[in-house]
């Protein structure tokens, strides 16, 4: 008897210790608010009101007895339902058939509503472990002192509950490894393994461990590092092939040279013993000479198979290397022919409003000229004719022939100035019309080689265009300044 108590109290203290909890972190229990309510004293329980009475007319129908036959029916189940038109809580269905009194003495299915009373409904939360988001907290831990209300415990979790690391070069865990109980904290115990290593098993908090089956009564060794493996070493890298000269023409290897002859056998017949054996012996060596020409020529022949398989898979790698940098090249070109369009949607929208301002600049050519003409009607210098007669006691008496000199001294001033005005105007018009078509400018070259082809893409392309366009418009400002200058003395 104190043996059997012996062993009780051993077991409970090792299952104890198996799922001691870590009170060094705890967290809240799950909460769920649940709804419990009896039918006929029989108590069912859920999360949701309608799903408790159904729980407990399920209960109620488990428990309850299949009324007994009667001369016109017989009763074979009892279920839980909802009538129609007759309210939310579940009813008690009772289904039967009708037995009949004539041929051919069937049986008609039928059933009956039959109403439950409800009583008892409570609401309270309901605290268990583990969290839903915390499945490894499977353990109560209950509060001191107890709180009157909320939870009255806590969840933790096992201390043992994450497995130690498993060592490679242990035997696979079985369910018949024994347990060896330890004698205090956790660590190591190290047993050899077949590999010349060893296998380091991890032991729980109070020292105990499982120990592979296949290992025994053998005991623990102590416990060493590893070997670090030692690193292979790496093979010498082949030597490159020769490239060839012209990889698009490449030069065919040359033929190999032409096996020796074989030598030819002596197949006369001797008499003598002794000559024939020297004559096998000859023949065997001109066979074993033969064979050995055969050989060489062809591990020749290999050798060139291989150089031309190596050479044949450097060709092949630049093939694939070229046809990515072709991708990528036509990713590229694709890319560009794409700016180009849109430069030259746009070069093609300036070239048509450049055509409209050599319409107007036409227009103000065609402007300029007539005003030109009109300047040119308004300076020429007008004939006119003076006749003078003297009347005896006329203006001679007032004007001397001094006044008369100071008059045409004005009249010759007034003319002179007259000329180096219209010259003036004349001069200024020549300069202001005077146009230089040739404007130099510089413009950024942007070139890009592709396919080994090199394309301008830059802006300096157009420069004759623009440079055309540039004395149009100086030419409309200078119309328009003179018709400034001048528009006010055409009267």
């Amino acid at each position: 008897m104190r043996l059997l108590i012996f062993l009780l109290a051993l077991l409970s203290a090792f299952s104890v210790s198996a799922f001691e909890p870590d009170l060094s972190h705890l967290i809240s229990p799950k909460q769920e608010l649940n709804f419990c309510v009896t039918a006929f004293g029989y108590e069912g329980c859920s999360d949701k009101e309608d799903d408790a009475f159904l729980a407990a007319c399920l209960t109620y129908i488990d428990n309850a007895d299949v009324p007994p036959d009667t001369s016109d029916r017989k009763n074979y189940s009892l279920e839980c339902g909802y009538k129609p038109q007759s309210g939310s809580r579940p009813v008690r269905i009772t289904k039967f058939c009708i037995k009949q009194a004539y041929p051919p003495y069937g049986c008609t299915p039928s059933s009956t509503y039959s109403s439950i009373t409800y009583g008892n409904l409570v609401n309270d939360i309901v605290y268990s472990c583990p969290p839903d988001h915390e499945p490894d907290y499977d353990i109560n831990v209950p509060l001191s002192p107890v709180p009157t209300e909320g939870p009255t415990f806590m969840c933790a979790k096992s201390l043992d509950s994450e497995e130690p690391e498993k060592d490679p070069d242990c035997p696979e865990p079985t369910d018949n490894d024994p347990f060896v109980f330890g004698t205090g904290g956790s660590g190591s115990v190290c047993f050899p393994a077949p590999n010349g290593r060893q296998c380091e098993i991890k032991t729980d908090s109070n020292g105990g461990y499982y120990i592979p089956i296949s290992y025994g009564s053998t005991e623990p060794a102590e416990c060493v590092p590893d070997p670090e493996p030692e690193e292979p070493e790496e093979p010498d890298e082949p030597d490159d092939p020769d490239k060839p000269d012209n990889p698009d023409d490449p030069t065919p290897t040359p033929a190999p040279d032409e096996p020796e002859e074989p030598k030819e056998a002596d197949d006369s017949d001797k008499t003598d013993i002794l000559d024939a054996v020297n004559q096998v012996n000859d023949n065997l060596n001109v066979i074993n000479d033969n064979m050995n020409i055969g050989i060489e020529s062809n591990t020749e022949r290999l050798d060139r198979v291989a150089l031309e398989i190596q050479n044949s898979n450097e060709l092949l790698s630049s093939v694939k290397a070229n046809t990515l940098n072709i991708d990528d090249s036509a990713t590229v070109i694709r890319d560009r022919i794409k700016e180009s369009t849109d430069f030259l949607d746009g070069i093609k929208e300036g070239t048509k409003e450049g055509v409209d301002i050599l319409d107007g600049i036409k227009e103000g050519q065609k402007e300029g000229i007539d005003l030109l003409d009109e300047i040119k009607e308004n300076t020429e210098k007008e004939d006119f004719t003076i006749t003078a007669g003297r009347k005896k006691g006329g203006l001679n008496d007032l004007f001397s022939d001094a006044d008369l000199l100071l008059v045409k001294t004005e009249i010759e001033d007034k003319k002179t100035e007259l000329t180096e005005y219209i010259e003036t105007i004349q001069s200024e018009s020549e300069s202001i019309l005077d146009l230089d078509p040739n404007i130099s400018g510089s413009y950024t070259e942007h070139k890009e080689i592709i396919k080994g082809v090199e394309v301008d893409l830059g802006v300096g392309r157009f420069s004759n265009f623009y440079q055309m366009i540039a004395p149009a418009i100086i030419l409309i400002a200078s119309i328009a300044a003179l018709f400034i200058i001048l528009g006010s003395n055409k009267e």
